[in-house]
């Protein structure tokens, strides 16, 4: 939100009027402090100038994006989603409208 400090965000977003005949496959996926970041691997590695071919593999599986368990409800039509997105982060969220 422009002009309020970057802080974690604790968000719910409820979707209505969902067409419903099952449990809907909910993912998230998100890039962050913790989340698909090899700075943090980089880091403990002692910041390596010229990293080897190890150490370049450990930093690419670190920096992939993964999809994570997302916590979700839901009532009659309606989906309620909540996650933490942390400053910085950005998430991303796929929610079938119509789910078998």
């Amino acid at each position: 939100m422009y002009g309020e400090p970057m802080i974690t965000r604790h968000i719910s977003i409820v979707i209505s009027d969902v067409a419903r005949t099952g449990k809907p496959n909910v993912s998230l996926r998100m890039i962050d402090d913790k989340n698909a970041n090899a700075r943090p691997v980089w880091e403990s590695l002692g910041k390596p100038t010229y990293p080897t071919a190890k150490e370049i593999q450990s930093m690419l599986d670190a920096s992939q994006i993964v999809y994570q368990p997302v916590q979700y409800t839901v009532d009659n039509t309606d989906i309620t989603i909540s996650l933490t997105v942390m400053p910085y982060g950005v998430a991303m969220l796929t929610v079938p409208l119509d789910y078998a």
